[in-house]
Protein backbone atom coordinates (compact mmCIF):
# COMPACT_ATOMS: atom_id res chain seq x y z
CA UNK A 1 0.00 0.00 0.00
CA UNK A 2 1.55 3.57 -0.63
CA UNK A 3 2.00 5.50 2.19
CA UNK A 4 -0.45 8.15 0.33
CA UNK A 5 -3.72 5.57 0.55
CA UNK A 6 -3.45 2.93 2.92
CA UNK A 7 -7.27 1.76 3.21
CA UNK A 8 -9.40 1.14 6.14
CA UNK A 9 -9.99 -2.54 5.55
CA UNK A 10 -9.63 -5.13 7.79
CA UNK A 11 -8.05 -2.75 10.53
CA UNK A 12 -5.63 -0.79 8.03
CA UNK A 13 -5.86 2.70 8.17
CA UNK A 14 -6.79 5.30 5.78
CA UNK A 15 -4.01 8.10 4.54
CA UNK A 16 -4.88 10.47 1.62
CA UNK A 17 -2.68 13.48 2.75
CA UNK A 18 -0.33 14.28 0.22
CA UNK A 19 2.63 14.41 2.03
CA UNK A 20 6.37 13.39 1.33
CA UNK A 21 6.98 10.83 3.98
CA UNK A 22 10.41 9.46 2.63
CA UNK A 23 11.70 12.59 4.89
CA UNK A 24 9.11 12.05 7.68
CA UNK A 25 11.35 12.25 10.46
CA UNK A 26 9.27 13.89 14.01
CA UNK A 27 11.56 15.88 16.04
CA UNK A 28 10.69 16.83 19.49
CA UNK A 29 10.56 20.52 20.35
CA UNK A 30 12.13 18.82 23.80
CA UNK A 31 15.40 16.72 22.74
CA UNK A 32 14.61 12.95 23.76
CA UNK A 33 15.80 11.70 27.22
CA UNK A 34 18.39 9.73 25.14
CA UNK A 35 21.66 11.35 24.62
CA UNK A 36 24.38 10.82 21.41
CA UNK A 37 26.58 8.87 23.69
CA UNK A 38 23.84 5.66 24.45
CA UNK A 39 22.51 6.18 20.76
CA UNK A 40 26.19 5.69 19.85
CA UNK A 41 26.99 2.85 21.94
CA UNK A 42 23.58 0.98 20.83
CA UNK A 43 24.36 1.60 17.05
CA UNK A 44 27.82 0.96 17.56
CA UNK A 45 27.42 -2.62 18.97
CA UNK A 46 24.85 -3.57 15.96
CA UNK A 47 27.17 -6.10 15.32
CA UNK A 48 26.03 -8.48 17.53
CA UNK A 49 22.62 -7.86 16.67
CA UNK A 50 22.51 -8.16 13.48
CA UNK A 51 22.47 -12.06 11.94
CA UNK A 52 20.36 -13.65 9.07
CA UNK A 53 17.79 -16.04 9.98
CA UNK A 54 17.37 -18.06 6.78
CA UNK A 55 19.07 -18.02 3.40
CA UNK A 56 22.18 -16.78 2.19
CA UNK A 57 23.72 -12.96 2.72
CA UNK A 58 25.74 -12.96 -0.95
CA UNK A 59 23.33 -10.59 -3.00
CA UNK A 60 21.35 -13.55 -4.72
CA UNK A 61 17.56 -13.68 -3.94
CA UNK A 62 15.44 -11.25 -2.35
CA UNK A 63 16.61 -9.75 0.87
CA UNK A 64 13.86 -8.66 3.69
CA UNK A 65 15.00 -7.52 6.49
CA UNK A 66 13.34 -6.98 9.86
CA UNK A 67 13.97 -4.08 12.32
CA UNK A 68 13.15 -4.07 15.78
CA UNK A 69 12.43 -0.80 17.52
CA UNK A 70 10.89 0.09 21.03
CA UNK A 71 12.07 -3.17 22.60
CA UNK A 72 14.18 -3.72 25.41
CA UNK A 73 16.34 -6.82 25.99
CA UNK A 74 13.76 -8.57 27.85
CA UNK A 75 11.36 -7.98 25.18
CA UNK A 76 12.84 -8.95 22.18
CA UNK A 77 11.23 -12.23 22.44
CA UNK A 78 8.21 -10.46 20.85
CA UNK A 79 10.00 -9.26 18.15
CA UNK A 80 11.70 -12.76 17.18
CA UNK A 81 7.86 -14.60 17.36
CA UNK A 82 6.76 -12.03 15.28
CA UNK A 83 9.06 -12.62 12.62
CA UNK A 84 8.72 -16.19 13.02
CA UNK A 85 5.14 -16.13 12.73
CA UNK A 86 5.07 -14.22 9.28
CA UNK A 87 7.92 -16.68 8.12
CA UNK A 88 5.07 -19.29 8.72
CA UNK A 89 2.83 -17.10 7.91
CA UNK A 90 4.08 -16.04 4.46
CA UNK A 91 5.02 -20.19 3.23
CA UNK A 92 1.19 -20.76 3.47
CA UNK A 93 -0.29 -17.69 1.97
CA UNK A 94 -0.34 -19.35 -1.39
CA UNK A 95 0.57 -22.54 -2.52
CA UNK A 96 3.48 -21.72 -4.69
CA UNK A 97 4.92 -19.82 -1.39
CA UNK A 98 6.16 -22.58 0.04
CA UNK A 99 8.42 -23.68 -3.05
CA UNK A 100 9.25 -19.94 -3.09
CA UNK A 101 11.04 -19.90 -0.39
CA UNK A 102 14.31 -20.11 -1.19
CA UNK A 103 14.24 -17.48 -3.15
CA UNK A 104 14.12 -14.85 0.03
CA UNK A 105 16.39 -14.02 2.74
CA UNK A 106 15.34 -13.12 5.80
CA UNK A 107 17.63 -10.94 8.46
CA UNK A 108 17.37 -9.21 11.53
CA UNK A 109 18.25 -6.69 13.01
CA UNK A 110 17.63 -6.17 17.11
CA UNK A 111 19.29 -3.50 18.99
CA UNK A 112 17.51 -3.12 22.32
CA UNK A 113 15.90 0.54 22.86
CA UNK A 114 16.42 2.28 26.22
CA UNK A 115 13.05 2.07 26.50
CA UNK A 116 9.75 0.21 25.50
CA UNK A 117 7.06 1.58 23.20
CA UNK A 118 6.55 4.26 20.38
CA UNK A 119 6.41 7.99 20.93
CA UNK A 120 2.72 9.28 20.81
CA UNK A 121 3.34 13.28 20.97
CA UNK A 122 -0.64 13.57 20.97
CA UNK A 123 -0.43 12.02 24.30
CA UNK A 124 2.84 13.61 25.33
CA UNK A 125 4.35 10.35 25.21
CA UNK A 126 8.05 9.97 24.58
CA UNK A 127 10.28 6.99 24.21
CA UNK A 128 13.82 6.21 24.31
CA UNK A 129 14.25 3.74 21.17
CA UNK A 130 16.89 3.13 18.80
CA UNK A 131 14.96 4.33 15.69
CA UNK A 132 13.07 6.90 16.65
CA UNK A 133 9.99 5.57 15.86
CA UNK A 134 6.99 7.62 15.91
CA UNK A 135 3.17 7.19 15.57
CA UNK A 136 1.36 10.93 14.06
CA UNK A 137 3.75 11.60 11.49
CA UNK A 138 2.64 15.03 9.57
CA UNK A 139 -0.18 14.91 11.68
CA UNK A 140 -1.84 11.71 10.54
CA UNK A 141 -3.06 9.51 13.98
CA UNK A 142 -1.60 6.20 12.50
CA UNK A 143 1.40 7.12 10.37
CA UNK A 144 4.45 5.82 12.08
CA UNK A 145 7.68 7.17 10.72
CA UNK A 146 11.49 6.54 12.02
CA UNK A 147 14.69 8.23 11.79
CA UNK A 148 15.39 6.65 8.32
CA UNK A 149 18.92 7.97 8.36
CA UNK A 150 19.45 5.51 11.24
CA UNK A 151 17.68 2.79 9.63
CA UNK A 152 19.70 2.80 6.77
CA UNK A 153 23.06 3.80 8.42
CA UNK A 154 22.67 0.44 10.27
CA UNK A 155 21.34 -1.53 7.70
CA UNK A 156 23.44 -0.84 4.93
CA UNK A 157 26.53 -1.59 7.37
CA UNK A 158 25.15 -5.47 7.94
CA UNK A 159 23.26 -6.06 5.37
CA UNK A 160 24.12 -3.89 2.70
CA UNK A 161 22.16 -5.90 -0.31
CA UNK A 162 18.67 -5.42 1.15
CA UNK A 163 15.60 -5.42 -0.86
CA UNK A 164 13.46 -4.00 1.69
CA UNK A 165 13.40 -2.81 5.47
CA UNK A 166 10.25 -3.77 7.84
CA UNK A 167 10.54 -1.67 10.85
CA UNK A 168 8.78 -3.63 13.78
CA UNK A 169 7.40 -0.42 15.89
CA UNK A 170 6.81 -2.26 19.88
CA UNK A 171 3.01 -1.26 19.80
CA UNK A 172 -0.14 -2.79 19.44
CA UNK A 173 -1.82 -0.14 18.33
CA UNK A 174 -2.85 0.25 14.57
CA UNK A 175 -0.44 1.82 11.84
CA UNK A 176 2.71 2.06 10.01
CA UNK A 177 3.58 3.68 6.49
CA UNK A 178 5.41 3.19 3.30
CA UNK A 179 7.97 5.49 3.19
CA UNK A 180 10.19 5.60 0.38
CA UNK A 181 13.76 4.45 0.47
CA UNK A 182 12.14 0.82 0.64
CA UNK A 183 11.81 1.11 4.38
CA UNK A 184 8.33 -0.23 5.72
CA UNK A 185 7.19 0.86 9.28
CA UNK A 186 4.46 -1.32 10.80
CA UNK A 187 3.19 -1.72 14.53
CA UNK A 188 2.91 -5.32 16.17
CA UNK A 189 -0.92 -4.79 15.22
CA UNK A 190 -3.39 -8.01 14.60
CA UNK A 191 -3.10 -7.22 10.75
CA UNK A 192 0.90 -7.10 10.83
CA UNK A 193 1.33 -10.28 8.34
CA UNK A 194 -1.24 -9.68 5.93
CA UNK A 195 -0.06 -5.77 5.75
CA UNK A 196 3.62 -7.20 5.28
CA UNK A 197 2.19 -9.54 2.57
CA UNK A 198 0.39 -6.62 0.90
CA UNK A 199 3.36 -3.96 1.18
CA UNK A 200 5.34 -6.57 -0.57
CA UNK A 201 2.99 -6.57 -3.41
CA UNK A 202 4.19 -2.83 -4.23
CA UNK A 203 7.81 -3.68 -3.04
CA UNK A 204 8.11 -7.07 -4.66
CA UNK A 205 5.93 -6.88 -7.89
CA UNK A 206 5.17 -3.28 -8.26
CA UNK A 207 1.49 -4.41 -7.67
CA UNK A 208 -0.69 -1.20 -7.39
CA UNK A 209 -3.59 -0.62 -4.89
CA UNK A 210 -6.86 -2.17 -6.58
CA UNK A 211 -9.10 -0.20 -4.05
CA UNK A 212 -11.44 2.75 -5.09
CA UNK A 213 -11.56 5.76 -2.31
CA UNK A 214 -8.83 8.36 -1.48
CA UNK A 215 -7.82 9.29 -5.20
CA UNK A 216 -8.90 12.42 -6.80
CA UNK A 217 -7.91 12.38 -10.68
CA UNK A 218 -6.72 10.01 -13.48
CA UNK A 219 -3.40 8.83 -14.49
CA UNK A 220 -2.13 10.98 -16.71
CA UNK A 221 -0.92 7.82 -18.72
CA UNK A 222 -1.36 3.99 -18.97
CA UNK A 223 -0.11 2.75 -14.91
CA UNK A 224 2.79 0.43 -15.00
CA UNK A 225 1.74 -1.53 -12.41
CA UNK A 226 0.71 -4.83 -14.09
CA UNK A 227 -2.62 -4.78 -11.89
CA UNK A 228 -4.10 -1.79 -12.84
CA UNK A 229 -4.64 -0.22 -16.58
CA UNK A 230 -7.32 2.09 -18.28
CA UNK A 231 -7.92 0.08 -21.06
CA UNK A 232 -11.35 -2.41 -21.02
CA UNK A 233 -10.46 -3.88 -24.31
CA UNK A 234 -10.37 -7.41 -23.78
CA UNK A 235 -8.63 -7.93 -26.85
CA UNK A 236 -5.45 -5.86 -25.91
CA UNK A 237 -5.41 -5.12 -22.14
CA UNK A 238 -2.69 -6.36 -20.15
CA UNK A 239 -3.57 -8.99 -18.83
CA UNK A 240 -5.68 -10.75 -22.34
CA UNK A 241 -3.36 -14.06 -22.16
CA UNK A 242 -5.24 -14.52 -18.43
CA UNK A 243 -8.98 -14.06 -20.10
CA UNK A 244 -7.90 -17.13 -22.52
CA UNK A 245 -7.35 -19.37 -19.49
CA UNK A 246 -10.18 -21.01 -18.64
CA UNK A 247 -8.61 -22.01 -15.24
CA UNK A 248 -8.43 -18.48 -14.70
CA UNK A 249 -11.99 -18.31 -13.66
CA UNK A 250 -11.58 -14.98 -11.30
CA UNK A 251 -9.97 -13.01 -13.78
CA UNK A 252 -11.47 -10.29 -16.49
CA UNK A 253 -12.08 -6.35 -16.16
CA UNK A 254 -13.00 -4.83 -13.28
CA UNK A 255 -13.52 -1.52 -12.70
CA UNK A 256 -12.13 1.06 -9.96
CA UNK A 257 -8.64 0.89 -8.79
CA UNK A 258 -6.45 3.42 -8.23
CA UNK A 259 -7.80 4.69 -5.53
CA UNK A 260 -10.83 5.63 -8.00
CA UNK A 261 -14.70 4.40 -8.77
CA UNK A 262 -14.54 5.03 -12.64
CA UNK A 263 -12.16 5.36 -15.03
CA UNK A 264 -9.34 2.28 -13.79
CA UNK A 265 -9.70 -1.26 -14.29
CA UNK A 266 -8.28 -4.20 -12.28
CA UNK A 267 -7.99 -7.74 -13.17
CA UNK A 268 -10.33 -9.07 -10.47
CA UNK A 269 -13.28 -8.47 -8.33
CA UNK A 270 -11.45 -8.84 -5.23
CA UNK A 271 -7.42 -9.82 -4.18
CA UNK A 272 -4.87 -9.24 -1.44
CA UNK A 273 -4.61 -5.59 -3.24
CA UNK A 274 -8.03 -4.53 -1.86
CA UNK A 275 -8.68 -6.45 0.75
CA UNK A 276 -5.80 -7.05 3.60
CA UNK A 277 -5.67 -11.23 3.45
CA UNK A 278 -7.61 -11.98 0.29
CA UNK A 279 -5.49 -14.48 -2.57
CA UNK A 280 -3.58 -12.45 -4.87
CA UNK A 281 -5.15 -14.13 -7.95
CA UNK A 282 -3.08 -14.95 -11.24
CA UNK A 283 -2.34 -11.75 -12.65
CA UNK A 284 -0.60 -10.26 -8.92
CA UNK A 285 0.98 -13.77 -8.39
CA UNK A 286 2.32 -14.02 -12.06
CA UNK A 287 3.76 -10.63 -11.42
CA UNK A 288 5.18 -11.77 -8.17
CA UNK A 289 6.63 -14.67 -9.14
CA UNK A 290 8.53 -12.79 -12.37
CA UNK A 291 9.38 -10.21 -9.44
CA UNK A 292 11.20 -12.64 -7.83
CA UNK A 293 13.12 -14.04 -10.71
CA UNK A 294 14.26 -10.48 -11.22
CA UNK A 295 15.83 -10.75 -7.83
CA UNK A 296 17.40 -13.92 -8.09
CA UNK A 297 17.57 -15.12 -10.99
CA UNK A 298 16.94 -18.73 -12.44
CA UNK A 299 20.02 -20.36 -10.53
CA UNK A 300 22.55 -19.22 -7.93
CA UNK A 301 25.81 -21.31 -8.88
CA UNK A 302 26.87 -23.61 -11.92
CA UNK A 303 29.79 -26.23 -10.84
CA UNK A 304 31.55 -26.50 -12.91
CA UNK A 305 31.76 -22.69 -14.26
CA UNK A 306 29.84 -22.05 -17.84
CA UNK A 307 31.90 -21.89 -20.65
CA UNK A 308 35.00 -24.16 -21.74
CA UNK A 309 35.62 -26.82 -19.00
CA UNK A 310 38.95 -29.42 -19.75
CA UNK A 311 37.67 -32.89 -18.10
CA UNK A 312 40.40 -34.66 -16.48
CA UNK A 313 39.02 -37.97 -15.66
CA UNK A 314 36.25 -40.76 -17.22
CA UNK A 315 33.73 -38.86 -16.09
CA UNK A 316 32.20 -35.60 -15.86
CA UNK A 317 29.50 -33.87 -13.45
CA UNK A 318 27.53 -30.59 -14.28
CA UNK A 319 25.69 -29.51 -10.88
CA UNK A 320 23.36 -26.51 -11.31
CA UNK A 321 22.06 -24.63 -7.64
CA UNK A 322 18.59 -23.23 -8.46
CA UNK A 323 17.07 -20.44 -7.44
CA UNK A 324 13.28 -21.54 -6.53
CA UNK A 325 14.45 -25.14 -6.77
CA UNK A 326 13.51 -28.33 -8.27
CA UNK A 327 9.45 -27.97 -6.99
CA UNK A 328 9.18 -24.83 -9.22
CA UNK A 329 12.00 -25.45 -12.19
CA UNK A 330 12.68 -28.32 -14.52
CA UNK A 331 15.79 -28.79 -16.25
CA UNK A 332 16.41 -30.53 -19.27
CA UNK A 333 19.98 -31.55 -20.25
CA UNK A 334 21.21 -32.21 -23.72
CA UNK A 335 24.44 -33.88 -24.72
CA UNK A 336 25.39 -32.66 -28.47
CA UNK A 337 21.76 -31.67 -28.47
CA UNK A 338 20.34 -34.92 -27.51
CA UNK A 339 18.46 -35.14 -24.37
CA UNK A 340 19.84 -37.12 -21.55
CA UNK A 341 18.26 -37.93 -18.23
CA UNK A 342 19.90 -36.79 -14.90
CA UNK A 343 20.38 -38.91 -12.28
CA UNK A 344 19.18 -35.94 -10.53
CA UNK A 345 17.19 -33.29 -11.76
CA UNK A 346 20.04 -30.73 -10.77
CA UNK A 347 22.76 -33.29 -11.33
CA UNK A 348 24.26 -34.83 -14.71
CA UNK A 349 26.93 -36.89 -14.74
CA UNK A 350 28.58 -37.55 -18.51
CA UNK A 351 30.86 -40.23 -18.67
CA UNK A 352 31.99 -42.47 -22.16
CA UNK A 353 32.74 -39.70 -24.17
CA UNK A 354 35.60 -40.17 -26.48
CA UNK A 355 36.19 -36.37 -27.36
CA UNK A 356 34.83 -33.24 -27.13
CA UNK A 357 31.01 -32.37 -26.29
CA UNK A 358 28.74 -29.87 -25.47
CA UNK A 359 26.45 -29.97 -22.77
CA UNK A 360 23.48 -27.87 -22.51
CA UNK A 361 21.04 -27.60 -19.62
CA UNK A 362 17.65 -25.60 -19.71
CA UNK A 363 16.20 -24.39 -16.95
CA UNK A 364 12.34 -23.57 -17.27
CA UNK A 365 9.68 -22.35 -14.55
CA UNK A 366 7.29 -25.35 -13.65
CA UNK A 367 5.01 -23.67 -11.17
CA UNK A 368 1.99 -23.17 -13.64
CA UNK A 369 1.51 -18.98 -12.06
CA UNK A 370 3.46 -17.89 -14.80
CA UNK A 371 1.71 -17.23 -18.34
CA UNK A 372 3.67 -14.84 -20.00
CA UNK A 373 6.98 -13.70 -19.51
CA UNK A 374 8.11 -11.22 -22.03
CA UNK A 375 12.08 -10.64 -20.61
CA UNK A 376 12.31 -14.35 -20.28
CA UNK A 377 13.25 -14.30 -16.70
CA UNK A 378 12.47 -17.31 -15.79
CA UNK A 379 14.11 -19.11 -17.86
CA UNK A 380 17.68 -19.61 -19.31
CA UNK A 381 20.16 -21.57 -21.07
CA UNK A 382 24.03 -22.84 -19.36
CA UNK A 383 26.48 -24.47 -21.88
CA UNK A 384 29.89 -25.87 -21.38
CA UNK A 385 31.87 -26.45 -24.17
CA UNK A 386 34.06 -29.83 -22.58
CA UNK A 387 37.40 -30.94 -24.20
CA UNK A 388 38.71 -34.03 -23.13
CA UNK A 389 42.81 -34.32 -21.60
Amino acid sequence: MNIMNYPLIAGCFLISATVLLSACQVTNSTEKSSNTVSEQKNVNNSLKFAHTLKGRSDGKGYDLVFVADGFTQDEMVYFHEAVNNYRTFSEQYENVFAGQQNAWNIHLIQIPSNESGVDEPKSGILKDTTFDSSFECEWVDRIICVNQEKVLDVVSEHFPQYDTILVLANSTRNGGASLGNNIITSSMNRNLNNTIIHELGHGLANLGDEYTYGGVNLPATEPSQPNLTLNNDADSVKWRHWLEDENAWAINIFEGGNYLPSGVWRPTENSVMRTLGQPFEAVNLEAWSLALYEHSGTYYQALPATGSVKQAGDEQQFEIELALGTDLQNIEWRVNDVVVQASLPNLLTVNDQKQSYVVQASIVDSSQVIRKDSRHVSQDTLTWWVSLD
